[in-house]
């Protein structure tokens, strides 16, 4: 199974049911390993919902760690906008506070080049930072840096926009004449003959948040040891 990693969420989920959106799924009476806890779980998210039930597993990363582990495991049985057309992944895994089972760490110098840029973690549940300054095309917003921060501004892999508060996202449409490429995503599932595009950025109710259309172009790391956030330049990045 293909998993996403979310550092926006703290829980082990996979698809337990078929789905139209995902190729594969966990079919629990396949495994002799798996023990279901019998405990039903559902998680909302900025974008989707699932519920499920929580069970036990014996799980393995493939060319990651070395082993084997007994972990928490949730098996989805039904969802609301969180499979989507096109998506390559079957579950999730949640690198958030509070639940963690497990840290996975290290830095890998041939995926960034250059410098590390790191960042303080201001609150620990969400990987929770501080925007200071947003610039489109060099030029700053001149924003006042509490409109950037309207709750809260968190780096959230799981998450695929850019997500901005209303008035900040007003200010970028504005401004991004000039460099909208940089924010454009393909949507597939269209058709063989069109191609056709959305705007990677969308405006959000209750927080800043910082999704892989940003991190496209960082490695990223997450430091909970330091109780920081860090960003270098990946050499996959492009540059327009």
């Amino acid at each position: 199974l293909n998993i996403l990693v979310d550092t926006g969420s703290s829980n082990f989920a996979v698809a337990g049911v078929p789905d139209p959106d995902v190729t594969s799924y966990f079919n629990t009476e396949l495994s002799s390993t798996y023990k279901s806890q019998g405990i039903e779980v559902t998680v909302k998210y900025s974008q989707g919902s699932w519920t499920g039930v929580l069970g036990t597993d014996v799980v393995t990363i493939p060319k990651g760690i070395d082993g084997s582990y007994t972990i928490n495991i949730a098996t989805i049985l039904e969802s609301e906008n969180f499979f989507l057309p096109g998506v390559k992944w079957h579950g999730i895994l949640g690198l958030a506070y509070d639940t963690l089972a497990k840290v996975l760490g290290g830095i890998e110098p041939s995926l960034y080049k250059g410098n590390i840029w790191y960042t303080p973690i201001k609150e620990e549940w969400y990987y929770q930072v501080e925007i200071l300054k947003l610039e489109v095309g060099g030029q700053n917003l001149e924003l006042d840096c509490r409109e950037y921060n309207a709750d809260k501004a968190i780096v959230d892999s799981g998450t695929t926009l850019l997500r901005l508060p209303q008035k900040v996202f007003s200010a970028v449409v504005q401004a991004i004449a000039r460099t909208s490429l940089l924010y454009i995503q393909p949507i597939l599932g269209i058709g063989e003959n069109l191609q056709c595009y959305r705007f990677g950025i969308s405006s959000s109710t209750n927080a800043l948040v910082i999704g892989a259309t940003v991190m496209e172009g960082f490695y990223v790391i997450f430091d909970r040891a330091q109780r920081r956030v860090g960003f270098a330049v990946s050499p996959c990045a492009v540059v327009r």
